[in-house]
């Protein structure tokens, strides 16, 4: 019996909702099934509504709630694939028939062989394709003599037990695509003799003794590959290689080359090898520019060496250099080794903003010669400090929701993704519109010195720069305080009906929500009108004043009231 092993396909989720969904629809008729047998047509009727329902709230489900399958591989077990001339294909029932449209696919298998090898083809001219594979063996793939022109190694996982074998052994065997490969725990990764023209592209190795390592290997490229916590690179007697775009992290050795000619390194990235990041030993015509070369061999002078013996080797091509972390105030850089040889082009931070160039170029993809990628005035180191999109123009955005445009937030120097850069519970905006400091924790602050506090007037929705938020003549203390409104021109208003408009009230100090202030049993407006103090019990009108006398004291009093709201409204105005 084949048993399949499956990754990761999500269909517990899709199973749960048939499953409860059914149970459901079961439920509706185990329930009925009594009512059924009496056939009442009300019951059938009722029943069929909550069928339909069910059915209804099903294709409700599925509509909401789609399938959502990864697409993962289902190794099958196989034995030991040796295969070393073209008929021994035939002893497998690999798809395809070996021509160059319709290669052998050797895909899809779970080979595990410690202490020997998991595929081995050798002595052929046929075509045939290694996809989708996993492999634990001493060595996963050997591939020698492989005549065909053109042979696939694909998206294959490919382990040793700690160092004892090869990933993929290549020996005489030309027009190789390598890609999308794993390799663990091998002693050589990639081996490499006698090979042309192979790519080896987008893999992946993992705490390999030698990531690669190749004798007589020339015109091949070697790119996006990621190599990490390996213990060296290595090339020997080869030339002719593009080696571009791939990651080296945590090497031991770094990379190797002896005798290596005419070979281009560029737009690698160099990080935190023990050794040296690159040592030539011999060799000649090899460009070494604009790679990344961050806290490498930093016992030594030098992040790289070179001692190739000639004049030949360059560290820059065409006014282009390399990034040099330990740079500093260096404008040329010197290159440890017996060639005494320098990158004249050195870079480092070669626009304005606080991005270095490698920072732009490989996290944040910006340009390295510009300091607003965008073009939205808003330069690029702000943007990713900030939580911006360093290549979108955002600059009218708000993603804080605090009433400052993206912009608006550089020019104040608060951040664009926290409403309350200070943390003093008052939004930026409101700090900015009313003259705070949205850096500094002034919500205790008194701005105006209206009695109310910056913070308090936030709350309130008032100016904490203005004593009178709504220009109506009465600050917004004595408002708050006597539960008028401070954002609404209420002066006018006489809501306690005593004769005297709030302003009025505000003028004398008496309450605009009681009509006798000093509950002396006469009105606020006529006190005043009689020149009695509306704030003091003890001074009320007198009761024997006749009616005239009343009339004519009342006149005088508007007058004179008149006269005191025109002044106070003049040194408003001034």
């Amino acid at each position: 019996m084949i048993i399949l092993y499956c990754g990761k396909i999500r269909r517990e989720k899709a199973f749960e909702e048939f499953s409860a969904n059914s149970l459901i629809t079961r439920f509706v008729l185990d329930y009925f099934g009594d009512i059924l047998k009496k056939r009442y047509a009300i019951s059938l009727i009722l029943i069929s509504f909550m069928i339909i329902s069910v059915m209804f709230i099903q294709v409700k489900s599925e509509k909401n709630n789609p399938v959502v399958e990864e697409i993962t591989i289902e190794y099958i077990p196989s034995p030991q694939i040796l295969i070393e001339k073209d008929d021994d294909f035939n002893n497998f029932a690999f798809p395809g028939n070996g021509d160059p449209d319709n290669p052998y696919m050797i895909q899809n298998l779970n080979i595990t062989a410690p202490g020997s090898y998991g595929i081995s083809i050798s002595d052929v001219t046929k075509y045939f394709e290694i996809r989708d594979c996993y492999i634990f063996a001493d060595d996963p793939i050997i591939l020698d003599t492989v005549l065909s022109l053109e042979t696939y190694v694909v998206n294959n996982t490919l382990k040793s037990d700690i160092f004892s074998g090869n990933g993929l052994h290549i020996n005489q065997t030309d027009d190789i695509l390598i890609q999308d490969n794993n390799f663990y725990n091998c002693a050589y990764g990639i081996y490499i003799e006698n090979a042309i023209n192979l790519t080896i592209s987008e893999n992946y190795f993992y705490e390999n003794w030698y990531s690669i390592q190749g004798f007589h290997f020339v015109n091949s490229l070697i790119e996006l590959n990621t190599f990490e916590k390996n213990y060296a690179f290595e090339i020997v007697n080869s030339g002719l290689l593009d080696i571009f775009n791939n990651t080296f992290l945590n090497h031991h050795l770094g990379l190797r080359f002896s005798t290596v000619d005419n070979t281009d390194l560029v737009d690698n990235v160099f990080i935190d090898t023990i050794e040296y990041a690159i040592y030539f030993h011999s060799g000649t015509d090899n460009k070494v520019y604009h790679n990344y070369f961050i806290r490498n061999a930093i016992h030594y002078l030098s992040q790289v060496y070179d001692d190739s013996h000639t004049i030949g080797n360059v560290w820059h091509y065409g006014g282009v250099g390399n990034f040099w972390s330990d740079l500093y105030e260096k404008t040329i850089y010197p290159i440890d080794g017996t060639d005494y040889t320098y990158d004249l082009y050195p870079f480092y931070n070669s626009d304005s903003d606080e991005l270095n160039d490698y920072e732009e170029e490989k996290i944040y993809f910006t340009n390295a010669y510009d300091s607003d990628t965008d073009n939205d005035n808003i330069p690029d180191d702000y943007e990713v400090r900030n939580g911006l999109n360093p290549l979108v123009n955002d600059a009218s955005g708000d993603e804080d929701l605090d009433e400052l445009t993206n912009i608006q937030e550089y020019w104040f120097g608060t951040s664009p993704t926290d409403s309350d850069s200070d943390n003093d519970l008052m939004k930026d905006g409101y700090e900015v519109e009313h003259s705070l400091n949205p850096l500094v924790d002034d919500r205790d602050l008194d701005l105006d010195a209206d009695g109310l506090t910056n913070f308090e007037e936030f709350n309130l929705g008032t100016f904490p720069n203005k004593i009178d938020s709504d220009s109506d003549g009465m600050e917004d203390k004595w408002e708050v305080d006597n539960s008028l409104n401070p954002l609404v021109n209420d002066a006018w208003d006489d809501p306690d009906e005593d004769y005297l408009n709030n302003f009025m009230e505000f003028i004398y100090n008496c309450d605009p929500s009681n009509n006798d202030t000093d509950g002396d049993s006469h009105i606020d407006g006529w006190e005043i009108a009689q020149g009695t103090n509306p704030n003091d019990s003890s001074d009320f009108p007198d009761e024997s004043m006749t009616t005239v006398e009343s009339s004519f004291a009342l006149i005088g009093s508007i007058v004179s009231l008149i006269f005191i709201v025109g002044l106070c409204l003049r040194r408003r105005k001034r």
